[in-house]
């Protein structure tokens, strides 16, 4: 039985074989690394060969002792591994060295940076922490950064934050510290060159990072995109607001608060109204994210009055608010979140993009929103409704809005919740429409899409021909549903029904793998022009002696 060093759990057996792997661990790394004597080195890789040994021993049973050629092999094991971490650790020194320098020398081709703390492995640099305020100074001093991402990994109690109530908390000596962010936001605020900035995973805001922050916003005319996402902002909203109340250049603004880490209380609909409402000088605001942030009747509301999309200057292209409960139980009027939304996009023709997925919307509200698409202001390219309650004549409705929605080109139909076999058949009339641009459609994880409603998209795609991808995953079509695909794609009745086939779908997805007749037939419209996969169909069809996709 051979025994080796492996990443796997402490003496980890394989079912199969009697081979033994045993644990990785960081320790072992001092045997080459910390500087060590070769006496005192002997001496450590001694007492860990010990401890693998001694436990997997206690593991097993009695009668299986490790034997001396056993031990033999896990002191070379050791040292392997030893070298590899020793090798790592010195490119990952000589990393940050070179990117130190890069920044410090004002290097012109260095324009993105990337840091967090030196523990996270999956970082693109990684700094100590002693290094944070030295490296604010160094980047407030450079001209040619560009993309500024700050990234601060760890769970949220770890870092202390309570704006209200400063405490005391006796912190390890390698800690980043509000002071340390202070320090760094200062040094990073003499920066003239970033034009994006982004904090993940950052839990150390304070009012005064908050303030230094609006000093930078208001003297770096080049700042465009700013995205705060899995931050912890205790009660610093209203100098988030303040902040970005006090410039007006951004283009892009992202904040995203959802995480299984976070407090649920630390963001809500009226901490969100508060932000959204500062962003109202921001006219050349093209992108607004604003993702899991507990958006309600209130947030909806800072929304429409804000100007943000109701100026008929409004360049605004993108809105985001997945993941936020815009129907409001408690509210007199439930659905007032989505009656906003809907009024203020009403008048809206510069909108292409709009997610409203896991929003809660429920029938009065989709009326709104309905309606609004039906406006010939509406010119929406994506629309994703995703993980929503709708019932059938919801989605009977929206069917037949979307059908001459001509310049729709992706619809995202997932876990709608509520809608029959019936609601889904009548989904697939939007691709009957020659006209329609539509490109994709994602119908993942309805568990009412079956046979019947296969037959019905199959039909559609026969008279569709802008279609190239069908998403109907975790759905439950079996082998006679896939044969309508197949027919829709090649009908083999005669040369003339073969030719007014599919030819342009190129992307049916399924959680299992397809027929293989329908792969081929995909495959030929991914590889060929519309014309070309309708003559080798034909050719394939009624001369079977010549190969389907070939050249």
């Amino acid at each position: 039985m051979k025994m080796t060093l492996s990443d796997d759990d402490l003496t980890h057996r394989s079912e199969e074989s009697d081979e033994t792997h045993l644990p990785d661990d960081a320790f072992f790394a001092s045997i080459l690394f910390e500087g060590m004597t070769s006496k005192d080195r002997s001496r450590v890789k001694q007492i860990y060969v010990d401890e693998i040994v001694t436990r997997y021993e206690q593991e097993t049973s009695p009668s299986k002792r490790v034997t001396a050629a056993q031990k033999a092999q896990i002191k070379i094991d050791i040292i392997k591994k030893a070298r590899l971490y020793a090798f790592d650790e010195a490119q990952r020194i000589k990393t940050h060295q070179v990117v130190r320098r890069k920044i410090s020398d004002n290097d012109p081709t260095f324009i993105v940076l990337q840091i967090g703390p030196e523990e996270d492995p999956l970082e693109l640099v990684n700094f100590p922490t002693r290094d944070w305020v030295q490296f604010g100074k160094d980047i407030g001093k450079n001209t040619h950064i560009r993309d500024l991402q700050v990234q601060l990994f760890g769970e949220v109690n770890a870092f202390h934050v309570d704006n209200e109530h400063e405490e005391e908390v006796e912190e390890e000596e390698d800690d980043v510290t509000k002071e340390d962010m202070r320090q760094f936001f200062q040094g990073v605020s003499k920066n003239r060159s970033i034009e994006k900035l982004s904090f993940k995973h950052f839990h150390l805001f304070s009012k005064e990072c908050f303030r230094i922050l609006g000093e930078f916003f208001k003297t770096n005319k080049k700042l465009k995109s700013l995205s705060i996402s899995y931050c912890m902002l205790g009660d610093t909203h209203i100098d988030l607001a303040t902040a970005l109340a006090g410039f007006d250049s951004l283009t892009e603004f992202e904040l995203y608060h959802r995480h299984e880490n976070l407090p649920w209380e630390d963001m809500n609909d009226e901490k969100a109204a508060v932000i959204i409402q500062a962003l109202s000088g921001h006219s050349r605001l093209r992108k607004l994210s604003l993702s899991g942030n507990q958006i309600g009747t209130g947030g909806c509301a800072a929304l429409a009055t804000s100007g943000l999309m109701q100026n008929p200057n409004s360049r605004l292209m993108e809105l985001d608010l997945n993941d936020n409960p815009i129907n409001d139980p408690e509210h007199l009027d439930a659905d007032l979140g989505a009656k906003f939304l809907a009024s203020m996009m009403l008048g809206n023709t510069s909108l292409t993009r709009l997610n409203l997925s896991c929003t809660d919307i429920r029938t009065n509200g989709w009326i709104a929103i309905i309606a609004m698409l039906r406006s010939r202001n509406c010119r929406l390219e994506h629309l994703s409704l995703s993980t929503n309650q709708f019932d059938d004549a919801t989605f009977k409705s929206l069917s037949d809005v979307l059908s001459n929605k001509l310049t729709l080109k992706t619809l995202e139909l997932r876990k709608c919740n509520g809608v029959s076999e019936a609601g889904l058949r009548a989904i697939s009339s939007i691709l009957q429409n020659r006209a329609m641009k539509l490109v994709k459609l994602d119908l993942t994880g309805n568990a009412q899409v079956n046979d019947n409603v296969a037959a019905a998209f199959a039909k559609s795609l026969t008279k569709n021909t802008s279609l190239k991808s069908l998403i109907l995953d975790d759905n439950n079509i079996t082998s006679e549903g896939w044969a309508t695909f197949s027919q829709a794609l090649c009908n083999k009745a005669s040369y003339k029904e073969t030719y007014n086939s599919n030819h342009t779908v190129q992307e049916i997805r399924f959680h299992d793998e397809l027929p293989e007749d329908l792969e081929m037939l995909l495959e030929c419209n991914r590889k060929n022009s519309v014309s070309q996969a309708a003559k080798k169909k034909i050719v394939q069809n009624f001369l079977r002696s010549v190969k389907m996709c070939g050249n």
